[in-house]
């Protein structure tokens, strides 16, 4: 049996004391900005795809799970139907889909 590689990102949100505003990784030559909330990174002029929260399932026309536009991934526990998502998935999301995609279950649904 093959051992999962697993890293767990914990950010500050608007109700927490502690913790970092954002972090910037990379992952098979693609960028990511691990943030909250998401309109907070505009004004940091982050070119790559940003992965968030904060707006949770709501608002979903403007967040959902996939904005293909706006180059964010809204991760936000009811948006995932709470499991953890995959840099991998979301990079071949990133080389496949080019629209968005609400929720997670709509990737199954065709």
């Amino acid at each position: 049996m093959r051992a999962i590689e697993w890293r767990n990102y914990i950010y500050k949100g608007n109700h927490d004391k502690i913790g970092d505003k954002f972090k910037i990784i990379s992952h098979k030559d693609v960028r990511f900005m691990l943030i909250h909330n998401p309109d907070r990174y505009n004004a940091l002029n982050f070119e790559g795809w940003v992965i968030h929260g904060h707006h949770h399932g709501n608002f979903l026309d403007k967040y959902p799970f996939f904005n293909w536009k706006e180059r964010r991934i809204n991760v936000s526990v009811e948006v995932v139907n709470y499991m953890p998502i995959s840099l991998d998935l979301i990079i071949k999301l990133i080389k496949k889909e080019k629209r968005n995609i609400k929720k997670v279950n709509d990737l199954f649904i065709e």
